[in-house]
Formats: structure tokens, C-alpha cells, sequence
């Protein structure tokens, strides 16, 4: 969910504050609408809350009332509202929303410091007491859903809406059942698919760099499915993959390992049973969706620039598996999207002279007799064979110790 800190002055707009944060809760949920007053809890140090929310708000909104702030006391060093400005001023990726209380107009530049004055060139919204829920509800549309990009979701079972902004998983994701995978929102957008000749450790089926467009936000595990997981869809919900059967040894500590060894077939009835169990239409990723999400807007050859130990299980170093949460996600918030295990797509391996650009599978549905893609690499891959372009192949009906699955979801 938006993360998003009011700032107001107790003065001029304490009761409106209060109101907003309820009705801004109703909607993103009450641990995603920061005010100071009900939100410390007893004990706890101002200071230091105050600057984390700070720091991780995505929104900020400033209420503003009649008295506009009282202006004067914005030029004294220690205001609380001046230096809650100048915070989020100084990063690039708050969106500041200054809100007018009824006729209220926005403060005189020249009466703010000169440090803050750039807020009166922000566009505002007005909230009108006789019409105040009406007021929060076309604000939060215009603020997440036009300015950010957000997507509604509607989580099962209790069909609550929440706002996720793509590419924020990092900070927020959603789970439709306490079985099904964390899922983070993919933005819509375009990439260069693929390899050029000139990129270090490029293979001739990585050719050529292709552009793609992804037309629409998705959503995708932010990690590969667990043994939990599966274990816990066969166990209790009677999930039944076809010529499957749990490993008669399995030590307790892998639970949280990927689970592996399950062909593409069995993948596709995890994601049915998903669909099933959530009313949400899961699947498994197109390798197009797969690359995109996995270079969560970058462009080198890995999606937190040089490979290392300290960032991918690969080149068998560790010589086994590691659990799905190792290292830190990419920008996207997605975990070992290099190495540990490799990861089924829906698509048939074939050149990308002849793969659609509209982000959709090439021949999803062909004979199940060809190589089907999977991607990532695994534990035992070289440096290379983990690229973010990187490509290998398998038969669909195959499963191997190396390779498990990432699933994806419309939203």
C-alpha cells in the first residue's frame, strides 16, 4: 500500500487532519496513513518516528486551513511542519498533495521560507466539509491511480481494496490466501529484450535485442514458490499435480527452500489451483513478463549492476540450494531472480526472429515435445548463465533438481 504522512498544523486544521487519516484508512488500511497524533504509540520517541515516516512515506499531503499554516511560524528553525517539508523536499519520489480546507487559499510565496516556498506551486485539492468523504475518495483516485499509476486490488477472502503502486514491491505486496505466494505489482512499460553482440557473455539466442512492450501492470511472486507452499496446497486443500508424488525424505529446515523437481506440467496445475483457491487468474510467467520484471528497469547485464557471492547463489559455490528470501530483491522487489534456481516460462525456445514483441508467449500451447524456456540460472550456472538475458531450455514434461517456479497474476 501508498505509504502517506499528513502534515498539518494543530492550530488551523487538527479535527480535519484527524478526519482524513480515518478516511484515507478506510482505504489503504490503517498502517499505510501516518499523523502524528494518533499514531505514536505511548513511550515511543518523537524524533526518531517522525523521520522514519518521513523517509519512507510515498505521499505526503498538507492540510491546509484558514490560518494557512500561520505562515509567520514557518520561519522559526525548529517548526515541525517546515522541517517535515524541507525532508521530502529534498528526495525525488514524494509526491507532495497540499489540501485546501473549504475557500481556503494557498499561502503567499513570498510569506514562506524560501526553503519551502516551492509547495505553493503544487497542484492542490480542495476538501469541502459538507462533502468530505466524496472529497477524500476523488482525491485518493486522482493521487494513486492518475499520478502514480496504482492499481486496485481486491484481496480474497475478505475483498478489501487496497492501491499498490508498480514497482514498489520493496515496501508493499499483497497475498490472496494465507497459501497462495506474496505478489508484487509490475509496471506496464517497454524494454529492450535480449542481448547485443557487444554485451559481455551474449549468446547467438539472446539475438537480436528485441523491443517489447508490456502493455498492461501485472503482478509476480516475490519469490519462487516455496516447499511450504506447495507441501501446503497438497496437504490441506487437495492440490493434486499430476504424476507427482511429495518426497518420501524431506528435512523440516528445506521448508522454506524453492521447492524443485516439477515439470511444466505440474507447474501449470499449481497455478490452476491457485486460480481456483483464489478466484484470481493466476499463471506462469511469459518469458518476456519473466525478463522484464527481472531487470526491473535496468539495462545491464544483471539487475543490481556487478555479480558477486554476496548477491547470487551461482558457479556452485555453496554447492546446494539456498532458501527463496537469500540476498537483497532487485528494484522491483524480487528475489533470486539470478541463480539458485532456474524458473519455467510459458514459452517454446525458439529465436527471437520469430517471438511476439506485445509481451504475450510464443506458441504456449505448441507439442509439448519441444524445449520449453526456463530462466535465472541455477546454483550451478556460471556468472554468464545468470544474466538477465540469460536463456536455457528443457523439455516440458521434464523435471529436474534445478529448476522450480515464479508465478504471475492479473491484476
Amino acid at each position: 500500500m501508498a505509504e502517506i504522512f499528513i502534515s498539518y498544523r494543530r492550530s488551523d486544521s487538527a479535527h480535519a487532519a484527524a478526519r482524513l487519516q480515518l478516511e484515507l484508512q478506510r482505504i489503504f488500511g490503517e498502517e499505510s496513513v501516518f499523523l502524528d497524533v494518533t499514531s505514536l504509540r505511548v513511550g515511543g520517541h518523537y524524533p526518531a518516528i517522525l523521520q522514519r515516516e518521513l523517509d519512507r512515506c510515498q505521499i505526503l499531503i498538507l492540510v491546509i486551513g484558514p490560518n494557512k499554516l500561520d505562515a509567520q511560524r514557518l520561519h522559526e528553525s525548529d517548526d515541525l511542519i517546515r522541517h517535515e517539508l524541507e525532508v521530502v523536499l529534498a528526495r525525488d519520489d514524494v509526491l507532495i498533495v497540499p489540501v485546501l480546507l473549504d475557500a481556503t487559499t494557498m499561502p503567499d510565496t513570498s510569506a514562506l521560507p524560501r526553503s519551502i516556498d516551492v509547495v505553493t506551486e503544487f497542484q492542490a485539492h480542495r476538501l469541502i466539509h459538507d462533502h468530505f468523504s466524496d472529497g477524500v475518495k476523488t482525491l485518493a483516485e486522482k493521487i494513486l491511480r492518475k499520478e502514480l499509476s496504482a492499481v486496485r486490488v481486491a484481496t480474497n477472502p475478505d475483498e478489501v481494496l487496497r492501491y499498490y503502486i508498480p514497482g514498489h514491491g520493496k515496501k508493499e505486496w499483497f497475498q490472496d490466501h494465507d497459501i497462495s505466494p506474496e505478489m508484487v505489482v509490475i509496471p506496464s512499460g517497454r524494454f529492450d529484450r535480449g542481448s547485443s553482440p557487444q554485451d559481455e557473455g551474449a549468446k547467438p539466442d539472446e539475438m537480436p535485442k528485441l523491443g517489447v512492450d508490456i502493455l498492461k501492470p501485472f503482478a509476480v511472486s516475490r519469490f519462487t514458490v516455496s516447499n511450504q507452499l506447495w507441501r501446503s496446497a497438497i496437504s490441506f486443500w487437495g492440490f493434486s499435480p499430476r504424476n507427482y508424488a511429495l518426497p518420501k525424505k524431506f528435512d523440516q529446515k528445506e521448508l522454506n527452500f524453492p521447492v524443485v523437481d516439477i515439470s511444466l506440467e505440474q507447474a501449470g496445475d499449481y497455478v490452476d489451483f491457485l486460480t481456483r483457491l483464489t478466484g484470481r487468474k493466476y499463471r506462469i510467467l511469459t518469458e518476456a513478463e519473466w525478463e522484464f520484471a527481472a531487470r526491473a528497469g535496468t539495462e545491464g547485464l544483471y539487475s543490481f549492476g556487478d555479480i558477486s557471492p554476496q548477491r547470487a547463489n551461482y558457479g556452485r559455490l555453496r554447492e546446494s540450494i539456498m532458501p527463496v528470501d537469500s540476498f537483497e530483491p532487485n528494484a522491483w522487489g524480487l528475489y533470486n531472480v539470478h541463480g539458485n534456481v532456474a524458473e519455467w516460462v510459458q514459452d517454446r525456445y525458439a529465436s527471437y526472429d520469430s517471438v511476439p514483441n506485445d509481451g504475450t508467449a510464443h506458441e504456449p500451447a505448441g507439442d509439448m515435445r519441444f524445449g520449453r524456456v526456463i530462466r535465472g540460472g541455477w546454483y550451478g550456472s556460471s556468472a554468464e548463465d545468470i544474466r538477465s538475458a540469460s536463456r536455457d531450455k528443457i523439455c516440458p514434461t521434464y523435471s529436474q533438481f534445478y529448476v522450480g517456479l515464479r508465478v504471475g497474476c492479473d491484476v
